[in-house]
């Protein structure tokens, strides 16, 4: 039982989509419903889930990293949501409105651009490329 408790918490992982069940589904050559609360130990033993224990180890790492790199994504999107531009009337007309003091604003963008392109670069960002 003490080796089947790895398979169980790799197949429980939230960060599971459909795209990485059907790839387990496609390891275990049978389709097995992965979000039913009955799912036993029983079915898991019968459909020989050791025997894969690796490979859905690594679908489940695999999901789990890809969730890690939405969020921080996610982080910078809603931290530029909140970012006011600093602006300025341009001489004496009302109607008309330039960027003032810009070094906080382009240090930031700076740090997000570094940070974004992390993320796309990451092993685990097939998502956010396409």
């Amino acid at each position: 039982m003490k080796d089947t408790l790895p398979d169980v918490t790799y197949l429980r992982e939230e960060a599971l989509k459909d795209n990485h069940k059907a790839e387990i589904n496609k390891l275990l050559e049978k389709p097995i419903d992965l979000d039913q609360e009955d799912l036993t130990l029983e079915t898991l033993l019968l459909m020989n889930v050791k025997a894969h224990k690796d490979e859905i180890g690594e679908i489940s790492i695999w999901a789990w990293k890809e969730k890690e790199l939405f969020n921080q994504f996610k982080k910078y999107e809603e931290e530029w949501k909140l970012t006011a531009l600093p602006v300025q009337m341009y001489k004496d007309n009302r109607d008309v409105f330039i960027l003032a003091n810009i070094d906080e604003l382009t240090e930031f963008l700076e740090e997000s651009l570094l940070q974004i392109s992390n993320i796309v670069a990451a092993k685990y960002s097939a998502p956010f490329r396409s």
